[in-house]
């Protein structure tokens, strides 16, 4: 079944990775940071295994990634350290996809700390998630890219979604944890 759920994935088999599961699993990650003052950038890529999102404030998937990779103010307390200014100044930082490898995890933050009552509580809210993902629009080679990469646009970034992992339980130090599946069948067990 795991050669049939690459198989819908095949072009991002060229990702050059350093371990086996790191050319099957997860998504390399771009952070761009740009100083307001003197537009100079840097960018940091990392590998992620599984991409955390926060679903405090949604309802749906799609809400919380757009969330995520929206660029992101500079300011007050979080400014921008601009090695050019050789100061904190504001700026902007925003990530994007730079690889989505032919398997993705999405963790949804379902727990968050509740500051008055010094607890983690979980959140409760139902969160829809579509069977198809399209990962395009996050990516960070388009022609808006800083580098200018027009030509090195994903064809395929689209996701067919195969597992759910689902907690029953009201904390994180309770409940049980299982597993939805879609089989080679087409049903979900």
């Amino acid at each position: 079944h795991l050669t049939d759920c690459l198989s819908s994935n095949q072009s991002h088999h060229d990702a050059k990775q350093d371990t086996p599961i790191q050319s099957m699993f997860g998504m390399n990650i771009r952070r761009v940071s740009r100083c307001h003052l003197c537009g100079s950038a840097s960018i940091v890529s990392y590998w992620e295994s599984i991409l955390m999102i926060s679903i405090e404030k949604h309802r749906d998937v799609i809400k919380a990634l757009d969330e995520f990779f929206r660029e992101e103010a500079l300011v007050g307390e979080s400014l921008y350290e601009c090695s050019s200014c050789n100061k904190k100044t504001p700026g902007a930082t925003k990530f994007s996809v730079d690889n989505a490898l032919p398997i993705v995890f999405i963790n949804l933050k379902k727990f968050v700390y509740d500051q008055m009552k010094k607890s983690i509580e979980k959140i409760q809210n139902f969160v829809s998630y579509p069977m198809w993902l399209d990962l395009t629009r996050f990516s960070s080679n388009t022609c808006e890219d800083p580098l200018d990469r027009c030509d090195d646009i994903p064809t395929n970034s689209l996701y067919k979604l195969n597992a759910v992992v689902v907690h029953r339980g009201d904390s994180p130090l309770n409940g049980h944890v299982f597993t939805y599946m879609n089989a080679p069948d087409g049903l979900w067990y």
